[in-house]
């Protein structure tokens, strides 16, 4: 027999033999058996004994550590344990901080928990619970033993007994005495109707109130002999010694007394002088504000 013949029909056969254990081992992997399952281990679902696809996934999408495609377990927590927000179980994110912005001590990036206080006890402008600042001094510059800066109390006056202007206290109960002479002066005159006598009382009263002001709050550098009435109402308004008002008011009594001073023909009503009059009587009360022992 032809040699190519039989090599041919042995090649067919084996072919034949072949396809025959091919088809039969497709059909053993394609088809389910009574549990359920092919030949390759996997349900109609495509899931394996245990409840895994060939992805290595569960019905519930999660693998066998527990995390789904994503990257997240059942309680939406990555393997590093940060939900989708980027926080954690306790609601802080890698940073340690809260959606707020607050970390686990309750302190925000500049330091202040959620009332605006920092560690230290102090606000955001600087200030603690008792109104002192980082270096010990309240909005007036006063520290917590009471002394500004320079070593003076809030009275104006230091530990010796003495203030800016270097004047005891027993200098402004002298000036007190002296402005509340002039006061009753001054009264006695309007009564009279005396106008002109009881401005040039009330001026004096003035001078001295003004110049004692100034003297105790700022010192003597800001008064020199030469100064004249308005100059140093000026200095008060400049330096804010006296409320703004009351410096109008002192404005205004100044020129009152001013005008009989230098023109004696002009009249004033008692309206004008009675004004003026009070004004020395409330800065009377400012002066008095020094007049107690430090």
């Amino acid at each position: 027999m032809n040699k190519g013949i039989i090599g041919g029909a042995i090649a067919g056969a084996v072919t034949l033999v072949v396809s025959a254990v091919g088809a039969v081992s497709y059909h053993k992997k394609h088809t389910y058996g009574e549990d359920g399952f092919n030949g390759y281990g996997y349900d109609k679902d495509g899931y394996d004994r245990e409840g895994y696809n060939k992805n290595g996934y569960n019905r519930n999408g999660y693998n066998r550590d527990g995390y789904n495609v994503d990257g997240y377990n059942a309680k939406g927590f990555d393997k590093e344990g940060y939900d989708k927000d980027g926080y954690d179980s306790k609601g802080y994110n890698r940073d340690g901080r809260d959606k707020d912005g607050y970390d686990k001590e309750g302190y925000d990036k500049s330091g202040f928990n959620r009332e605006g206080i920092d560690k230290d006890g102090f606000n955001r402008s600087g200030w603690d619970s008792e109104g002192y600042n980082r270096s010990g001094r309240d909005k007036d510059g006063y520290d917590r033993d009471g002394k500004d800066s320079s070593g003076y109390y809030r009275s104006g006056f230091n530990s010796e007994g003495y203030d800016r202007g270097g004047k005891s206290f027993d200098y402004y109960s002298e000036k007190c005495e002296e402005i509340k002479q002039l006061l009753e002066k001054a009264y006695n005159r309007i009564k009279e109707s005396e106008f002109k006598y009881a401005l040039s009382d009330i001026r004096e009263g003035l001078e001295k109130g003004v110049k004692c002001i100034i003297l105790h709050l700022k010192g003597v550098y800001y008064l020199t002999q030469i100064s004249t009435l308005d100059e140093n109402i000026t200095v008060c308004k400049r330096n804010g010694l006296l409320d703004s008002e009351f410096v109008e008011k002192l404005y205004d009594a100044k020129n009152h007394c001013n005008d009989l001073q230098h023109d004696n023909g002009v009249k004033k009503d008692i309206g004008q002088v009675w004004f003026s009059y009070k004004v020395l009587e409330e800065l009377y009360g400012e002066i008095e504000k020094f007049n107690k022992r430090p």
